[in-house]
């Protein structure tokens, strides 16, 4: 019978989940991924927001990513980025020098 034993992990936060917990990583021994992001919810307890962006953040485990980014306040935020550019595209006068590998130059438009 194979019994199963704890390993000792790290998580790293990024972003919001950083900030929430107060601290870029954390040391956890556990079996799974669940059981770390339990002891992580529980160290923070006293933090509802740590558990709020925990819910939807990605992890990296053993240096790889775990997890996805991909809900919808994430597709929402992305939407609202590029709406807001296309917007400064349109009523803000911004132009660029473009250098011809002739060395040529004209500037152009954002639009």
């Amino acid at each position: 019978m194979e019994t199963k034993t704890a390993s000792t992990g790290t998580i790293r936060y990024w972003a919001a989940a950083k900030g929430a917990a107060g601290t870029a990583e954390e040391s956890h021994r556990a079996g799974a991924l669940a059981q770390a992001l339990e002891q992580a919810r529980s160290r923070h307890a006293d933090e509802p927001r740590f558990a709020r962006v925990l819910g939807v953040c990605s992890f990296l485990v053993d240096g790889a990513p775990v997890g996805v980014r991909d809900h919808a306040s994430v597709a929402e935020a992305f939407a609202a980025c590029r709406k807001l550019i296309d917007t400064l595209k349109h009523e803000v006068p911004v132009w660029k020098r473009q250098i011809f590998t002739d060395g040529a130059t004209e500037w152009v438009g954002a639009c």
